[in-house]
């Protein structure tokens, strides 16, 4: 606290050192600003009092090889859908095929295609947006189902650790009443 003052004392010194002296309240309106603008600019080191700690933040993690789609609900249906899709364009060709075609000299062409389904767009731009709805939907949907069949296998936390489903939930319960908490101020 005392460091803030002092910092806002220095930055009123500063100013008034710039401070073209013909003009002197448009001088050291501007001054003052240029001097807070770099400080805001550069930050300070004083850590985030009012911030949650990263290790709330989780995102869950599947097992895509699990999803039985038993009794999901639509919200689920479509998180697994969309996490298939991206799947389907990450993973590369496991079965192939050879075709034979004639070349124009009367020679046989051997070609391996594959012979695995792909989506027909898998584009950066089509994956991200996946991504996203995935993002969207894992806040939304309760992924019970997910969790009973085993598909949803843990949590990965901002910190960088795993954790399991039940202690995933926990922080993400504390990560939500810290919200709820800031938001009733």
């Amino acid at each position: 606290m005392i460091a803030s003052y002092f910092r806002k004392i220095l930055c009123t010194l500063t100013a008034l050192f710039w401070l073209d002296r013909r003009k002197i309240l448009a001088g050291f309106v501007t001054t003052f600003w240029a001097v807070q603008h770099i400080a805001c600019a550069y930050g300070t080191d004083e850590p985030c009092h009012d911030c949650p700690d990263h290790s709330l933040y989780c995102t869950p993690t599947f097992n895509k090889e699990n999803f039985s789609r038993k009794d999901y609900s639509e919200c689920e249906l479509a998180l697994a859908d969309s996490m298939e899709y991206i799947r389907a364009c990450e993973t590369p060709c496991k079965n192939t095929e050879r075709t034979f075609s004639p070349a124009e000299d009367g020679s046989v062409v051997i070609q391996k295609v594959c012979a695995d389904q792909k989506p027909d767009d898998c584009s950066y731009d089509t994956r991200q947006n996946k991504q996203a709805f995935i993002d969207s939907l894992v806040t939304q949907c309760s992924l019970d189902h997910m969790k009973s069949d085993s598909s949803l296998t843990g949590y990965h936390c901002l910190s960088g650790e795993n954790v399991s489903v039940e202690e995933g939930e926990k922080r993400q319960k504390a990560l939500d009443e810290w919200l709820e908490k800031r938001e009733n101020r």
